[in-house]
């Protein structure tokens, strides 16, 4: 078994942080040692807490919004923890982490300590000022043996990027065939894992009645699940437009937003323009009662690709027998491709005009999916129940957990026993 450490500059228990903890459980669950160091003070910490994984916020894992300053202080702390730990491998999943591990763990040029990198937002992570700085070939050099990307796309071109020799051996290569080259070269492709005890048609049948009186909506009524961060891009005023037109023809139709956010001041006032503010029910923060408010859904909703990720979202939904209409972007795209659970769309440009999205194709086409799921409960149902099925053979924890074991296995070989 191998002590692993587990970096991410974040106090928040969203986005990559909870790909980070889900990581750090998987693989204490399978017996390795682990260890976590976020920044204190926030959900992140509680999360850890409740874990049951050792924590430590000993390191200020500075990003460029918090200052550089203490960037070398925390490369000789880091160093030092590596060596009185006996570290075999660090997981980090934020560029500060990476920029810090990678200095911390090259000791001598003959002895690298290995860099695991998630990329929760495949290219976006790896590019942009860090190649303006040329930093990116540093931090994805030998340093690193495994990046791990929720997107097979992304990673393949990422690997396109490092092994183009590889790629031009087999020209005709499919995706998967490029995927498996990749992994030979430690670039591997992974999804979230949904866990099975929570998320479930069981669990979903035995919540949603209640929750559903205690939200307002009627059992004949079909109700659109939006669980996102009302951020801008992330589809909410488009989600207005749609179920707008769809509700005019369609009545029985209920859309519930789950989470809060900064542009809940625009999108609120524009649901009350558009006379949805008794057909349109919005939860700030559903807590504990979150799995009982996903399991309100009829349908799933989710636009852009700050959504995806690594598609927990979607995942946990479709696990639920939610079937989910999406965008066709990133990881939501990919999904579609293992079996007819979901409706992708093509995604267009946004364009904002006094903070309202002008109607377009793409937002007609979102309107024909919500009056398509309202007048066909049946094929809602069956395409509920191939979701379920789906996220129960390929996105398990123990499928997510086998694939970090191969990782790890690619890059601790030859571990000696302690």
């Amino acid at each position: 078994m191998a002590s692993l450490l587990f970096l991410i500059a974040s106090e928040k228990y969203t986005g990559p942080a909870t790909v980070a903890l889900q990581h750090a459980m998987l693989l204490k669950e399978a017996g390795h040692d682990c260890a976590f160091i976020s920044w204190p003070g926030g959900t992140l910490q509680r999360e850890v807490e409740q874990a049951g994984i050792w924590q430590s916020h000993s390191l200020h894992l500075p990003t460029r919004a918090t200052g550089a300053f203490s960037f070398f202080t925390d490369i000789l702390k880091l160093r030092k923890m590596l060596r009185q730990w006996q570290i075999d491998a660090v997981f980090c999943y934020r560029t500060a982490d990476h920029l810090i591990a990678t200095a911390a763990c090259t000791v001598t040029s003959a002895k690298r300590i290995p860099v695991v990198r998630f990329l929760h937002h495949g290219l976006q992570d790896a590019g942009g000022w860090l190649r303006q700085l040329g930093l990116k070939k540093l931090l994805f050099g030998k340093s690193t043996r495994a990046i791990i990307s929720p997107n097979a796309s992304q990673t393949c071109r990422l690997f396109y990027e490092k092994h183009p020799e590889a790629v031009y051996r087999s020209p005709s290569a499919t995706q998967d065939d490029v995927t498996a080259i990749a992994e030979q070269h430690g670039f591997f492709t992974t999804y979230a894992a949904v866990n099975a005890e929570i998320f479930s048609k069981d669990e979903r049948e035995k919540l949603r009645v209640a929750r559903r009186q205690e939200l307002g909506f009627a059992e004949d009524e079909c109700v659109i699940v939006f669980p996102a961060r009302m951020k801008w891009g992330r589809g909410h005023f488009r989600f207005v437009d749609a179920f707008m037109r769809a509700h005019q023809a369609c009545p029985k139709l209920r859309g519930l937003f789950v989470g809060d956010g900064e542009e809940y001041e625009k999108i609120m006032p524009l649901i009350q323009e558009r006379g949805l503010n008794q057909a349109i029910v919005w939860v700030k923060d559903a807590g504990v009662k979150f799995v009982e408010t996903i399991a309100c859904g009829d349908v799933g909703f989710l636009f852009d690709p700050g959504s995806a990720g690594t598609a927990r979202g979607a995942l946990e939904m479709m696990a639920m027998g939610v079937p989910v209409v999406c965008s066709r972007t990133g990881v939501l795209a990919e999904l579609r491709g293992f079996e007819n659970n979901t409706v992708t769309l093509p995604q267009s440009p946004v364009e904002f005009v006094q903070d309202k999205v002008e109607p377009d194709d793409t937002n007609t086409v979102f309107a024909s999916a919500f009056e398509w799921f309202v007048q066909n409960p049946g094929q809602r149902e069956i395409m509920g129940n191939t979701a379920a099925r789906m996220v129960a053979t390929r996105f398990s924890n123990e499928a997510l957990t086998q694939k970090l074991q191969t990782i790890l296995t690619s890059i601790l070989p030859s571990k000696p026993e302690r």
